[in-house]
């Protein structure tokens, strides 16, 4: 769980009641990316996760990166289950999208990926040096 970017641990939690408004990530592995803004700062707020249904494909995109657990991915605008760094994920050979949510900074970044055969998977880098 990332409150306002920062790694507030596990659900469920209780956090310090305040007059602010935070925005939540909630992450588990084979589920979609919870995300919700303006969330009071006190009180109780619910969050449902909804299972995913990770892409298929003959050929594979791995996403690689130093800071673990830190991106959560989505290929070609569907959420993938996983973070950074992946297992293989299957995709069909042609070009696709690698888009990354950093929990941290709360931005979305986009990577192409040209997936040429199916014998190796592809290897997406998402920081630099990764």
């Amino acid at each position: 769980m990332f409150v306002d970017g920062a790694e507030e641990g596990v659900t469920p939690a209780r956090l310090p009641a305040s007059a602010d408004h935070h925005s939540i990530a909630l992450t588990m592995p084979g589920y979609d990316l919870y995300r919700a803004t303006d969330v009071a700062g006190a009180g109780v707020h619910r969050a449902t996760l909804v299972e995913v249904t990770p892409p298929g494909g003959p050929a594979g995109i791995k996403v690689k990166c130093k800071e673990k657990n830190r991106y959560y991915v989505f290929v070609d605008g569907k959420p993938t289950g996983e973070l950074c760094p992946t297992e293989r994920i299957g995709v069909d050979v042609g070009d696709h999208t690698v888009e990354v949510y950093d929990l941290v900074t709360e931005e979305k970044r986009e990577y192409p990926a040209k997936v040429k055969g199916t014998r190796i998977s592809l290897r997406v880098r998402v920081d630099e040096g990764g």
